[in-house]
């Protein structure tokens, strides 16, 4: 059951734990909400707490999942609700804690940290604080929030104008990301340079890299060595030029090979500018190699431009949630349409039944009218006969 609310009032101090600052807004991914964005938009700063222009709305039922993601670690202490005082206010709240799987087809089977019932809707206008259970939260990375209903027995509809959080933040310490690599090499430096796997090994301590670029012949390969904990992703996006021309050139492919302890774990081909993505399964030392496949001259140079992006799942997951989100949300469109397509063809095939019976029935009083007419004719031949030789 959950703890009872508060209703906040205006003093300042109230918002020394608000939380707004220390939400990864881009990370936020919002489950059955009417227009792209709405969840994210309820997300407010304490000065915008009472703006009602900026609402989330359900779309095809009353329920919502809100999965919201932290820059860091919160204990967190409680969570701020503020809805429309009617019976599109939600009824229930069900909170999950650092779960990043959850969706409409999985929630069902998953056991909430807490339940919590929410106020009246009466009173869901009020700027309403519900303390939460603080032993279970005490190191938060994201929350997931799944309204499971409104208060209305008829309306499909909840809204909701206000989402905040309130607790304490600290900054999440990770262990670094070691790359390899050299910042701009020359090609000449690499006749002499020791190799793993028939590849020059380059280094560099980083976190998140900005772009860099290194020289390649045709079937040369050049590998970097990168220490990553478990459940991180690489993004590495890249562009092939040539060298003479420094331009873009589909004439050059790239093959991405990694390997986990020498064993192969991934092994991708791209042309001109492309990207590859990859997730660490479990803390280890990855080798990533690149080898440039040309149909140009063999002993000519291309420049290959790489760009790592490194950081956890939960981050490159609202880009990805987002688009399965835009995806559902097409499917289900594509599913209406098809039900109201086949309601289209039921309606039609009941008239076109009805035309057939009252076709049949017409023809049928045709004939029977022709029959009687034709009777009537031959009734008269024979009157006419006899009554003439009379």
């Amino acid at each position: 059951m959950s703890h009872n609310p508060t209703c906040i009032d205006e003093a300042e101090e109230e918002h020394a734990l608000w939380l707004f600052p220390y939400i990864n807004l881009d990370g936020i991914c919002t489950f059955n909400e009417m227009k792209q964005g709405m969840g994210q938009s309820i997300v407010k700063p304490w000065s915008n707490r009472l703006d009602t222009t900026k609402i989330l709305e359900s779309d095809s039922d009353d329920q919502l999942i809100l999965y919201v993601p932290f820059t860091g670690i919160v204990k967190l202490k409680s969570f701020v609700l503020r809805c429309f005082p009617d019976e599109t206010a939600p009824k229930r709240c069900e909170i999950f804690m650092n779960r990043e799987d959850i969706d409409f087809d999985t929630i069902g089977s998953l056991k909430p940290v807490q339940s919590i019932d929410l106020v009246a809707p009466e009173n869901a206008g009020e700027i309403i604080e519900y303390p939460v259970k603080t032993q279970f939260y005490g190191s938060c990375r994201n929350i997931t929030l799944f309204f499971t209903g409104n208060w209305s027995t008829e309306m499909d509809q909840t809204r909701i104008c206000l989402l905040g959080f309130k607790g304490i933040w600290s900054e999440l310490r990770k262990q670094p990301v070691i790359t390899i690599y050299e910042a701009a090499p020359n090609p000449m430096d690499h006749i002499h340079e020791q190799t793993i796997d028939s590849g020059p090994v380059n280094s560099l301590f980083l976190k998140v890299t900005n772009a860099f670029h290194f020289y390649l012949k045709s079937s040369q390969k050049t590998c970097f060595l990168q220490e990553l904990p478990k459940g991180m992703y690489i993004v590495g996006k890249y562009t092939v030029n040539n060298l003479k021309h420094f331009n873009n050139t589909k004439e050059a492919g790239v093959r991405i090979t990694i390997y986990e302890s020498g064993e192969k774990v991934s092994d991708q081909l791209g042309f001109g500018s492309s990207q590859f993505i990859f997730t660490s399964d479990q803390t280890s030392k990855y080798q990533i190699c690149f080898e440039i496949y040309s149909e140009l001259n063999q002993s000519q140079h291309i420049r290959l431009i790489l760009d790592f992006i490194v950081g956890e799942t939960g981050i490159y997951r609202g880009d990805i949630m987002r688009v399965i989100e835009k995806m559902a949300k097409t499917t289900r469109r594509l599913n209406q349409q098809i039900f109201e397509i086949k309601l289209a063809q039921k309606m039609m095939r009941e008239k076109e039944e009805e035309f057939r019976t009252k076709s049949e029935i017409a023809n049928g009083r045709v004939l029977k009218w022709a029959l009687v007419q034709l009777s009537i004719l031959f009734a008269t031949s024979i009157w006419q006969t006899i009554h003439l030789q009379g």
